[in-house]
């Protein structure tokens, strides 16, 4: 249920992040719904490709 007592967290999905989000207790994860935020795909502007596949990123 979504309330004034349910807590959002927009997170760019880094390693700290996820280790953070699975080191909570159960009762903290009832109340959280992380938003994840997917860093583009970087681009290599001197080869015109980008620096990985969408698979590998």
């Amino acid at each position: 249920m979504f309330n004034h007592r349910h807590y959002v967290p927009i997170l760019k999905w880094k390693m700290g992040e996820y280790q953070a989000l699975s080191r909570l207790a159960g009762p903290v994860k009832d109340r959280i719904t992380p938003l994840l935020e997917i860093p583009p795909v970087g681009f290599d502007f001197e080869t015109q490709r980008n620096k990985e596949s969408a698979d590998d990123h």
